[in-house]
C-alpha cells in the first residue's frame, strides 16, 4: 500500500474507492452578486462564449516577489461560514474554505479588446490525478501548477467572474474537497528542499551534576518537613528570621516627605500570616519586620506591583500592626518522619485507579530515611533526564528546520509557532518517508487511539459527543456505523438500529480501551451489511473492525494530532541514534 503523501498525514481515506464513493450531489454554491461568466474544468471559456488563445508563461522567482499583495485584495463575498478554517494568500491568489469547499481567487486583468469588442477571459482550469494536481492559467499567465495537499472531488470544479466591493473582477476558482470538514493548512503541497546533513545532527546533551543532586534532595526533604510543621504561640520576645507573624495592615498615601496621607484601600488586609525570610513578601518588608513585637506597629514603603492596575510602581505606606508570633516546630528527619511520608503516598495511591504498585505492597513500615534520599534521587533524576530529553527535542527540531527547507504559501495560522509546527511536521514526514520509518509506523495503534481519543469528553460532558459538526467528524465511506448502540459495563455493545435508508437518528455507545463511552448525535448513513445487523450483541472490538474505514473514528483532527506524535517519535529516535554529542559550548 502506498504511503500518504508529504502534506497528507490524515488522508488514508484518499483512495480511488473514496472517489467513487463520493456520490453526494452539490447542494452550495458560491453567491453570485453580479455573475458575469462561468466555466468548467479543461480550460473550458464562460458559458456560451469563444476562446482566446494566449501563450501561457509561468512566473519566475523574481516575478512571484514583485507580484502584487494578495492580502491588501477586496475579495468576492461568499455566503458559507469560513470563520473556523484557516485562509491564506499566496502571490498570485488568495484563498478562503469552508467544510466542504476551497474557493480560490485571483484578480482579471484588463480584458483583451479586440475590433472594439471585449473578449471573453480566457481561464483554463485543470484538475487531474483524481483530484491531487491542479493548472490554473488566466490570461496566459499560471496562477496555480502543482499538486494539492488534500485531494478534491473530481468532475464539480468550476469557475466563475465575480465582482469585488471595489468593483475589481476576480476569477474565482470553487473545488470540493474530498474529505469535508479538513482543514486545510495551504492549497499547494509543501516541498522540500534538503540543505545539509539533516541525519547527523550536533547537540549539547545537559547533564545533572551529583552535588545538584543532593542539593536538590535536601531542599526536597526540606519541604517534606515544612509541610510537617506545628506552629506554636510564642511570648516574651520579639520576632525572628523563620517566624510566622498575623499581622493587620493597611495602606496610605505617602507625602513627598515620607509620611502618611489618606488612607487607601489597596495595600490593606486583616490577619494575614507572614513567614519572615521564606520571600512570600518583598525581602525588604520581611527585612523591616525582623524584631518586630506584638501589638506594634511599623510604616513600611511599599512599590505596587502591576497587579494594582493603574497605581502599577507607586510607591504607598503600609502600617504593619503585628497581632501574634508563632515559631515554627519541624519534625525530626529519622527513620520515623521517612515512614509517614510513605504512608500517606500509599494512601493517596490506593484512592487511584492504578493503585499501589505491587513492588511497593508492605514496604512502608520497614522505610527508612536512607530509602526516603533514595527515591527522592530517582525522581531528581527522572525529572533532569525529561528536561534533558525536552533540550535535546528543542535542538533536534531547530536541527530539522535548518537542513530540510520547506517552501509553502501557508495559510494564516495564526501564529509564527503555528507555521513552524507545521513546517516540522513536513520535514518530518518528509525524512520519514525518504529513510524508510514510515513503516515502522503500527496505522492500527493510530486507529485505536483515536478511538480512544474520541471517547474523551470535553468540559461539561459526562460522556463524549460526536455529530456536532457532522461535515468534521464523519465521512460518506464503503462502511458506515450503525445507528443506535449501547453498552454495558463488560463492553458488549447492543445494535438497535434498521438498515434502510430511512435509519432513523440515533446514539453511538461504546465501551473503548478507557472505558468512556461515546454517543452520536446525528443519524449516519445506512450502508451496514445486514448479516451484521441482525445479529444483537457486539463488542467494541467488532464494531472497530465492522466500520475500519468510518472516518478513523470520527475525528481528522485528533487522528492527524496522534499521526504526527508517532512520527516524531520514530524521526527522532533515528536521529538520536546518529547524532554527535559534544559538552556545552562545542557546538558550531
Amino acid at each position: 500500500m502506498e504511503m500518504p503523501s508529504v502534506a497528507i498525514l490524515d488522508a488514508r481515506l484518499e483512495l480511488p474507492q473514496a472517489v467513487e464513493a463520493a456520490q453526494a450531489v452539490r447542494a452550495h454554491r458560491l453567491t453570485r452578486s453580479r455573475l458575469k461568466a462561468a466555466g468548467s474544468a479543461g480550460g473550458s471559456t464562460p458559458l456560451s462564449l469563444g476562446t482566446a488563445k494566449t501563450q501561457v508563461q509561468a512566473p519566475t522567482e523574481e516575478e512571484e516577489e514583485e507580484e502584487e499583495d494578495s492580502s491588501s485584495w477586496a475579495l468576492p463575498s461568499v455566503d458559507k461560514d469560513i470563520s473556523e478554517y484557516n485562509t491564506g494568500h499566496a502571490p498570485s491568489y488568495a484563498w478562503v474554505q469552508t467544510s466542504e469547499t476551497l474557493y480560490l481567487f485571483t484578480p482579471l486583468l484588463a480584458p483583451q479588446v479586440k475590433d472594439g469588442e471585449k473578449q471573453p477571459a480566457n481561464v483554463q482550469l485543470n484538475l487531474t490525478n483524481e483530484g491531487t494536481l491542479l493548472r490554473l492559467v488566466v490570461e496566459g499567465k499560471v496562477i496555480l501548477d502543482g499538486r494539492l495537499s488534500h485531494s478534491i472531488k473530481p468532475g464539480d470544479e468550476l469557475w466563475m467572474i465575480e465582482e469585488a466591493p471595489d468593483g475589481r473582477d476576480f476569477v474565482v476558482v470553487e473545488l470540493d474537497k474530498l474529505l469535508p470538514g479538513m482543514n486545510w493548512a495551504s492549497v499547494l503541497e509543501p516541498q522540500v528542499e534538503v540543505l545539509g546533513r539533516y541525519a547527523n545532527p550536533v547537540v549539547e546533551m545537559p547533564d545533572i551534576l551529583t552535588e545538584e543532586e543532593e542539593s536538590l534532595v535536601d531542599e526536597t526533604l526540606q519541604h517534606l518537613q515544612r509541610t510537617k510543621r506545628v506552629l506554636q504561640p510564642v511570648e516574651g520576645r520579639t520576632a525572628a528570621r523563620g517566624d510566622v507573624i498575623s499581622v493587620d495592615m493597611q495602606g496610605y498615601e505617602m507625602n513627598e516627605d515620607g509620611s502618611r496621607g489618606e488612607e487607601m484601600d489597596v495595600g490593606s488586609a486583616k490577619g494575614l500570616e507572614l513567614e519572615l525570610g521564606a520571600s512570600t513578601f518583598s525581602a525588604e518588608v520581611e527585612q523591616s519586620l525582623e524584631g518586630i513585637a506584638v501589638s506594634e506597629t511599623r510604616d513600611v514603603q511599599v512599590t505596587l506591583g502591576q497587579r494594582a492596575g493603574g497605581m502599577g510602581g507607586k510607591q504607598i505606606i503600609c502600617a504593619v500592626t503585628c497581632q501574634e508570633i508563632k515559631e515554627q516546630l519541624l519534625p525530626e528527619l529519622d527513620d520515623d518522619f521517612a515512614k509517614e511520608i510513605k504512608r500517606e503516598e500509599q494512601f493517596k495511591q490506593a484512592g487511584t485507579a492504578e493503585g499501589i504498585p505491587e513492588e511497593e505492597e508492605g514496604i512502608a513500615e520497614n522505610f527508612c530515611l536512607a530509602d526516603l534520599r533514595a527515591e527522592i534521587g530517582r525522581e531528581v533524576r527522572q525529572v533532569a533526564q525529561t528536561q534533558s530529553n525536552d533540550v535535546v527535542d528543542s535542538q533536534l527540531r531547530s536541527h530539522l528546520l535548518q537542513t530540510l527547507k520547506v517552501k509553502c504559501h501557508w495559510a494564516n495560522l495564526g501564529s509564527q509557532e503555528a507555521t513552524e509546527d507545521e513546517e516540522l511536521a513536513v520535514a518530518i514526514h518528509f525524512l520519514a518517508e525518504k529513510e524508510g520509518i514510515l513503516q515502522n509506523i503500527d496505522m492500527d495503534d493510530v486507529e485505536r487511539k483515536t478511538w480512544a481519543k474520541l471517547g474523551e469528553p470535553d468540559e461539561g460532558e459526562t460522556i463524549a459527543q460526536v455529530g456536532k459538526d457532522p461535515p468534521r467528524e464523519y465521512q460518506e465511506t464503503l462502511c458506515s456505523p450503525p445507528v443506535l448502540v449501547t453498552t454495558s459495563a463488560s463492553a458488549d455493545v447492543t445494535l438497535l438500529f434498521g438498515c434502510s435508508t430511512s435509519c432513523i437518528a440515533g446514539e453511538l455507545c461504546f465501551s473503548s480501551a478507557t472505558g468512556v463511552a461515546v454517543e452520536l448525535a446525528v443519524p449516519p448513513v445506512h450502508n451496514i451489511s445486514h448479516s451484521w445487523a441482525n445479529r444483537k450483541k457486539h463488542t467494541a472490538e467488532d464494531v472497530r473492525h465492522e466500520l475500519p474505514r468510518w472516518d478513523m473514528s470520527g475525528n481528522m483532527d485528533a487522528h492527524r494530532e496522534i499521526l504526527r506524535d508517532r512520527l516524531q517519535e520514530e524521526v527522532f529516535s533515528w536521529l538520536r541514534h546518529k547524532m554527535e554529542v559534544v559538552e556545552a559550548g562545542e557546538r558550531q
